[in-house]
């Protein structure tokens, strides 16, 4: 079963993802910001990690770069409001996929399912 991590700070999109996941046959950890989610991710070991990008704490792209210092190379599919153009190509680089908000869950699952199975 792959496992999958969910970051947001909003916690009715990290609940209805979640389910959606669980849904597809997933294993589903949560967390609501950044530091949670780098915290969960070493005992978890998810095989894709989805994460918002502005949040407490740590955002998006924090916990990106904290994940590859930590050794796991997993890849990150960014979620955000921000249309992709506007991101740096900096930041634009830490991540394998971009998601736009407000975000479906056929979206959501067609692009884990692309890149994981």
């Amino acid at each position: 079963m792959k496992k999958i991590m969910f970051v947001d700070d909003e916690v009715l999109l990290v609940l209805a993802a979640e389910a959606a996941l669980q849904a597809e046959g997933y294993e589903v950890a949560i967390a609501f910001d950044g530091e949670e989610a780098l915290n969960k991710a070493i005992d978890f070991a998810p095989d894709i990690v989805l994460t918002d990008l502005m949040m407490p704490r740590l955002d998006g792209a924090g916990l990106a770069e904290a994940l590859v210092r930590k050794g796991m190379n997993v890849p990150v599919v960014v979620l955000t409001a921000v249309p992709e153009s506007e991101l740096p190509p900096e930041m634009r680089r830490l991540f394998s996929a971009y998601l736009g908000k407000p975000l479906r869950d056929e979206t959501l699952v067609s692009c884990i399912s692309a890149m994981v199975g």
